[in-house]
């Protein structure tokens, strides 16, 4: 019975280690116009596999356990790059603003001919 309450007070005091050390953000991501932008991804600068995109509503969470300082990007086709810094441990909000960006191309020549 001894070793079950060991047990028990070791697995719940490494949890509260292992907390401490992650990020739990969260936010929205507007246009300048205050309208809620959807589909614009958001994932570490250092590793592009680990990240998450805005939901319908513009809102978006994302869980990190990294090593801080943590830099993030925050992109979207027709909206300029965004890169923020996390410099602490814990819940973080972060409303995020993107700018609109404009891409300007080439002539776009378009033919069409009939081969028999």
């Amino acid at each position: 019975m001894r070793s079950f309450f060991v047990f028990i007070f070791f697995s719940l005091f490494s949890y509260n280690l292992s907390s401490q050390d992650k990020v739990l953000l969260s936010g929205s991501v507007k246009n300048v116009n205050q309208e809620s932008l959807v589909g614009i991804n958001i994932y570490l600068t250092s590793n592009k596999n680990v990240g998450t995109i805005s939901d319908y509503e513009g809102n978006y969470s994302l869980e990190l356990f990294e090593g801080l300082p943590i830099k993030l990007t925050f992109s979207g086709i027709g909206y300029e790059t965004t890169y923020i810094t996390i410099e602490e441990y814990g819940k973080i909000n972060k409303d995020i603003i993107l700018n609109e960006s404009v891409v300007f191309g080439d002539e776009v020549i378009v033919s069409a001919s009939l081969f028999e």
